[in-house]
Formats: C-alpha cells, structure tokens, sequence
C-alpha cells in the first residue's frame, strides 16, 4: 500500500534504512518502481541508506555506559589510545540472509540422511 500511495503522490525517490521483507511492491508495482542505486527517470527509485542510521549512531559514537569494567574498577577515559565502543560485527541483511539459508540447507540435509524427512514431487 505504501508503494502506491508513494508512485500516486509522485515522489521520485525513497531512500530506506532496512528493505521490509515481505514487500511485494517490485513484483506489484514493477513499470513504476525500480529498486537498487540507480537512476531512472521514469520510475521511483527505491534505494538503500548508505552510512549509520539513527538507531546505531548513539551505540557507534556515544560514550559506553558502563563506568566500571567487570570487576567493578572503574574504566578511564584515554584519548590517545582510542578503542571501538561497539566490539560487536554487524552482519548485514543479506549476511544474516545466506546465514540462515546455509544453516537451513544444513540442517534439511542431515535429516534426509538420517530418513526423517523425504521429498516427494508433487
């Protein structure tokens, strides 16, 4: 529905955070809108954010919360010898994607060999 109220409205360009993945709006809407970074002059551009988006900038570039490290001492702050505040890897969407698809195919294959599952064409 937002497709097309965003198509009707006459908005060239929509620039979006994270892709909803039950969209069909490509498959519905596909002589008027074009997904991807590119330019296209008789579509609306629906396109990726590219850099930190509002949610992550305050964890990427705030100053951690905690005071005190494990064992309660507390954490000085030392400009000279910077360390990252986020130590976590962030995956991206089509990372965590072929993640689960590996896992999935992984987990299917073992139980057709042990004889828990059987595929039958239909």
């Amino acid at each position: 529905m937002c497709a097309k109220h965003i198509i009707a409205a006459g908005i060239k360009r929509v620039v979006y955070i994270e892709p909803f993945p039950k969209s069909y709006a490509e498959q519905l809407h596909s002589d008027a809108i074009i997904i991807g970074r590119v330019k296209a002059e008789d579509r609306v551009v629906f396109e990726p954010f590219i850099g930190i988006s509002p949610f992550r900038y305050r964890d990427l570039f705030g100053r951690d919360q905690k005071r005190k490290d494990d064992d309660g001492k507390f954490k000085p702050w030392i400009e000279t010898r910077p360390e990252p505040i986020v130590k976590l890897t962030v995956a991206t969407y089509l990372s965590n994607e072929a993640a689960v698809v590996g896992l999935f195919n992984e987990i299917i294959t073992k139980k057709i060999e042990d004889g828990l599952i059987e595929i039958v064409d239909a």
